[in-house]
């Protein structure tokens, strides 16, 4: 009556036999809209799951709404919260804190909703759910394959360094091989020229003593 600025009894007249029916009508979508797009189905089931086919306005506490919703547990607090502020719905003190539909005229409005547009947004929210579960699954069996892998390369770069080493001391094996070769080559040099330079001397010798 506020928004729509009814001061007076005349102006409320004005709205025909269904005044009060247009008027909660127009409040309830109004509370649903400003909870947002994304979050206006979760805000029609909440308040569905607080009225029953008594037609009285049950309390519920976080834990039972969130059990019949299956949905990311900030986003009741979210629309939890925007409903308490909007004064549709009231906040029962106790441990723990219980939440109820601010008056009774409310729940034939609520109970008017169509039972099997809930029924599919409530199978909506298990099929996202289920989505979710499977999603959070492969991003698990993804980061187990990642340590594997990683475990695999950590291997395979140990094994690299092994071999690395490797060929470094096959390099230097090498280098060893090929200066104890040049020294075997010095060795038979020096060996050869001391033979000959005996021979010279015995030669030389042999000389001296014919002459």
């Amino acid at each position: 009556m506020e928004k729509r600025q009814i001061t007076q009894l005349g102006e409320y007249q004005q709205l025909g036999s269904q005044a009060k029916l247009k008027l909660v009508k127009e409040f309830l979508d109004e509370v649903i809209a400003d909870c947002g797009k994304e979050n206006k189905d979760i805000a029609k089931v909440v308040l569905y799951l607080l009225t029953d086919e008594k037609e009285t306005r049950p309390q519920k506490n976080f834990a039972e709404l969130a059990a019949n919703l299956r949905i990311e547990l900030v986003e009741l607090e979210l629309v939890l919260e925007m409903i308490v502020k909007s004064g549709l719905v009231l906040e029962v003190p106790g441990t723990p804190k219980r939440y109820q539909l601010v008056h009774d005229y409310l729940v034939p409005f609520v109970r008017q909703w169509d039972k099997a547009k809930f029924s599919e947004i409530r199978e909506k929210f298990e099929e996202f759910k289920d989505l979710k579960q499977s999603a959070e699954e492969i991003r698990k069996n993804c980061d187990q394959q990642q340590e594997e892998l990683e475990e695999l390369l950590a291997i395979q770069n140990k094994n690299f360094k092994k071999q690395e080493e490797l060929d470094k001391k096959q390099e230097e094996l090498a280098e060893l091989l090929a200066i104890q070769n040049r020294n075997f080559k010095i060795i038979a040099i020096f060996s050869i020229v001391s033979i000959i330079l005996f021979s010279i001397r015995v030669v030389d010798i042999i000389i001296r003593g014919v002459v």
